[in-house]
This record gives structure tokens, C-alpha cells and sequence, in this order.
């Protein structure tokens, strides 16, 4: 349908009676709420609903998507529907039952500013019954399909700015905000008051954006937004953590890179966040970064651990598989790092967890003595490398060393 034919199916649309207030350009607008055919309409693609995804699409294939096209139609619809599993049925049933309820809001040339959801489940009851074939909505004075940054304004204020924001994924807020300062210049105020925020709550989630890019950039998948779901926790304190260590002069930013870089790889390994605090964690020398000589250890074993490894190419993967989706890509590329990664990574953090749990626990000799007992009763000689004996002995050598050493300090004692 051409952009003419949507005006005119637009302006012909049969009116409900009713009426809803928008506040449109500075001024309340009492607009009629019409009944316009779904086929006139065009999903909004910077939709913030699923901007991470639409993104990560659009970066994987190198285009931008393209709401008048049918098999992107497809796609959209399907991010759509993905973004509230768990609403869609209850949705789908009242919409069945009770029509419409919620108005939405649509420009003068079709452009679906509020109810893309809506109206994405209203296309799936229409293939089962063409009578209901409308999306009842407001339409604005204006056309705007063309208009990134009018449509990106109006529907962070319809939707992202007000109270529904928290059904969003949490991913998206952090993109709308660099969109809005990057892409269309606004300043921190201006975007603190379309999106109903603080000034220092936008200027965090900006920090916090530009670690997650740095974090896709160090994957080698910059933009790919859809890595970063069920991780906005770790970078909300990995940014935290830098920030503290950063006031600390005895930290060169080489040590913060490196603190960084293993914060990332156990981000993708997916640990829990109360877990990676480990890590990282400033308050009280409760981490391996705070404790120097746990630290230098567990830094070498863990790029020792990693150096003989080389990630899978996305790019490669995608040539090789065109009808992959970014999703199965990544999938792959992360099933291999971990089938080669994951288990010696994760028992290096134990050992060290372990390690930094003997320092900072005030044991009394004869308990530290027990445990170090009951750690020598489970070595298992026959389950000794071969290739590991020399070094086996010579730590036997050092340990007997030190344990005579002990015995004569105690027995002056």
C-alpha cells in the first residue's frame, strides 16, 4: 500500500464516538478515536520495546529493517510477540472476548507509535477471522514515517516515559537513552524529562550503556544488543567497582583493564551476580582485586587457562549458515567457548574463592591446622599425573619446609 492509499484509508476510517486527549507538540489535542484498517497501518521500527533487537538485526545484516517489506514484517512481528510471552495469551483472549480496550496512537501516514503490541496480536486473530480487521487509535496530524527522531520522541514519551517502561526489557531503556543523546542531540535534562527520570539516573544508565558496548566490542560483536539479556546487573556493578578502584592510586589503569576483562569473561559465562562480586568488589578486601596476593595468582591462571583458545568468527559462522539467526550464531559461538572453557574457569574461581576465604576468616591455628589435615587426607597419589610429579614433590618439599618451621616457632611459643 502506498503512503497515499494509507493517508486515505486513514482519513476514511469509520470513528468510534469517542475521544482521548493527547499532548502533541506542546498543546492538548482532543483527537476523535477511529477504527482504521490494520492493513493501513506500519509497525514502528524504533519501537523501544525491542530496539535491542531490532539493532542486533540490523547490525548482523547490514541494512536497515524495513517496516513495509513482508518478510521483515514477519521479523517484527515476531519480536514482538517475543517481547511479552507471557502476556500474549491473556492479551490474545480479551481482545477476542472484549475488543480493543487500550486506544493507540498512530501517525497521519500509518505509523504505529503506541500499541505495536496490540496490534501485532490483533493481526493474528484477523488470519482466523477478517471481520476483525481494525486497530482503534488516535491519529496524529502529521506524517511521519520518515521521521526517526519524531517517532523515536513521541513514543519514548507515550510509552518508555511513563509507568509501562517497567514491562520492557531492561536492555532497552539503556539504548533509548544513548539513541536520544547520540542520535538526536538531546541534552541530559531534555532526556531526564521525555523518559521521567533524574538527571543522574540517565547520566548512570549512559556509563552503564557504554561498558556494555565496550563488553560486545571485546566479544567481537559490537551492536549486537540481544548478548547482553539477563546481564544488566553484572555491569551495573562492574561499573561501580571500576569507579571505586579508580579513586585508589594504587591501582594503574593496566590493573583495571585486566579487572575488567575477567569481569566480561564471567559475564559471558553467566555466573550469578552475587557470585562475580568476588571478583571485583571493593568494600573491605573482600575480593580478589582488593587482595593483591590472591589477585597476581588467579590473574596468570586465568589468562594462562584462556591463551590457547580462539573464538569462533560470527562472521564466518553467518557466511557459512545465511539462514541463521543472530540468536542461533551466537549460540554457537558460545556453546564452543564454553565446552572449552567453562569447567576449568570456573574451578579456577573456586579454588580462589576458597583461597581468599582462608584470608579474610580470623581462624585460630589448631582450625587451620585441622583443615589443612583434612585437605592432605584427600589427596589421592594414584590420580597423580605423571607429567605433574617433579612438581607435586617439590611443593611436598616446600610445605614439609614451612611445617618445620611452625613446629619450632610453636615450641618456643
Amino acid at each position: 500500500m502506498t503512503t497515499e492509499n494509507r493517508i486515505t484509508a486513514i482519513n476514511n476510517a469509520t470513528s468510534t464516538g469517542e475521544k482521548k486527549t493527547i499532548r502533541y507538540k506542546h498543546v492538548d489535542h482532543l483527537l476523535d478515536v477511529k477504527q482504521i484498517p490494520l492493513g493501513a497501518l506500519l509497525y514502528n521500527p524504533y519501537n523501544g520495546r525491542i530496539r535491542s533487537l531490532i539493532k542486533s538485526f540490523e547490525s548482523a545484516q547490514q541494512r536497515e529493517i524495513n517496516n513495509e517489506d513482508e518478510k521483515d514484517i514477519e521479523i517484527i512481528e515476531q519480536y514482538l510477540y517475543d517481547s511479552a510471552k507471557g502476556k500474549n495469551d491473556k492479551t490474545l483472549e480479551s481482545l477476542r472476548e472484549n475488543g480493543q480496550q487500550e486506544v493507540g496512537i498512530v501517525t497521519k501516514d500509518g505509523v504505529i507509535i503506541d500499541g505495536n503490541r496490540r496490534a501485532c496480536l490483533l493481526n493474528i486473530i484477523r488470519k482466523g477471522d477478517e471481520s476483525r480487521n481494525y486497530f482503534k487509535a488516535v491519529v496524529l496530524p502529521d506524517q511521519l514515517k520518515d521521521n526517526e527522531r519524531e517517532i523515536t520522541l513521541l513514543e519514548t514519551r507515550y510509552q518508555m516515559g511513563v509507568d509501562s517502561k517497567v514491562d520492557y526489557n531492561p536492555i532497552e531503556k539503556y539504548i533509548r537513552c544513548y539513541e536520544l543523546k547520540e542520535d538526536h542531540d538531546l541534552d541530559l535534562s531534555e532526556i531526564a524529562e521525555i523518559m521521567a527520570e533524574s538527571e543522574p539516573q540517565i547520566t548512570a544508565w549512559l556509563s552503564i550503556f557504554n561498558l556494555m558496548e565496550e563488553y560486545l566490542i571485546y566479544l567481537k560483536t559490537p551492536r549486537i544488543y540481544t548478548r547482553l539479556e539477563k546481564r544488566e546487573g553484572h555491569f551495573v556493578d562492574l561499573l561501580n567497582y571500576l569507579n571505586q578502584h579508580e579513586k585508589n592510586l594504587i591501582f594503574s589503569d593496566d590493573d583495571l583493564a585486566k579487572l575488567k576483562e575477567v569481569y566480561f569473561d564471567y559475564i559471558r559465562l553467566g555466573i550469578p551476580v552475587l557470585r562475580a562480586r568476588v571478583i571485583g568488589r571493593p568494600t573491605g578486601a573482600n575480593s580478589f582485586f582488593s587482595r593483591k596476593e590472591i589477585w597476581n595468582d588467579f590473574i596468570k591462571d586465568h589468562t594462562e587457562l584462556k591463551a590457547s583458545y580462539t573464538d569462533l568468527s560470527f562472521d564466518g559462522i553467518r557466511a557459512k549458515n545465511p539462514s541463521y539467526s543472530n540468536e542461533d550464531v551466537i549460540r554457537q559461538i558460545d556453546n564452543a567457548w564454553k565446552d572449552t572453557l567453562e569447567d576449568s574457569l570456573i574451578e579456577n574461581l573456586s579454588y580462589y574463592e576458597s583461597d581468599l576465604k582462608d584470608l579474610i576468616e580470623t581462624y585460630a591455628p589448631l582450625k587451620l591446622l585441622q583443615r589443612i589435615q583434612n585437605n592432605v587426607d584427600r589427596i589421592n597419589v594414584e590420580s597423580m599425573e605423571p607429567t605433574t610429579k617433579e612438581d607435586v614433590i617439590r611443593l611436598i618439599n616446600k610445605i614439609q619446609s614451612k611445617l618445620t618451621n611452625l613446629l619450632h616457632l610453636v615450641n618456643q611459643n
